[in-house]
């Protein structure tokens, strides 16, 4: 019994460093990249944001080298500013976060998140925003970590094909019903 595990294991283990990309393996490392934030950018001050709820004296920080909203990027990908808990610009803005339900904009009054943004544009969070917890700071060059409980949960699930968050594009889209 004990041999079955482990040999079930190395199954496993084989299918996933195979290379072959199968929609379920897919699927499970982008959940993975969900999980965690770390990026590099440019700008000054601090924020630190648990689900819609901001604390963030003064912020002015460009998005820039890293892995963040799901996604590895070495591109410039938005600027969020804020002084005293009013401020927006936070975004998650790519074709593959509209595919996975991923896409939003933000702005914030006295330190709560709404959908849109200063020019107007509306979209509804996803699920995942309400469960990141993240911090930026910085003085010319900035980091940013986030950690998303939420994500964790969704990946551990989806290991058994159960997608609370409604991000599996690979296997709805080869489903067959």
């Amino acid at each position: 019994m004990k041999y079955s595990y482990k040999l079930a294991f190395i199954i496993i283990l084989i299918n996933f460093l195979s290379g072959c990309a199968t929609s379920y393996k897919i699927d499970r490392i982008n959940d993975a990249e969900d999980v965690f934030d770390a990026a590099v950018g440019f700008g000054f001050g601090y924020k630190a944001r648990i689900g819609p709820i901001n604390i963030c004296p003064i912020i002015f920080h460009m998005s820039g080298y890293g892995l963040e909203g799901g996604e590895f990027s070495s591109r410039f990908k938005g600027i969020e500013a804020g002084l005293l808990c009013i401020g927006g610009g936070e975004a998650n803005h790519s074709d593959k976060s509209e595919k996975r339900n991923k896409h939003y904009n933000s702005i914030y009054i006295l330190g709560i998140s709404t959908p849109g943004s200063w020019i107007g544009q509306r979209t509804e969070y996803p699920l995942s925003y309400f469960t990141q917890i993240e911090f930026c700071a910085g003085l010319g060059g900035t980091v940013k970590f986030g950690f998303n409980p939420g994500e964790l949960i969704d990946l551990i699930l989806g290991l058994a094909l159960i997608d609370i968050y409604s991000d599996d594009l690979e296997s709805v889209e080869n489903r067959d019903y």
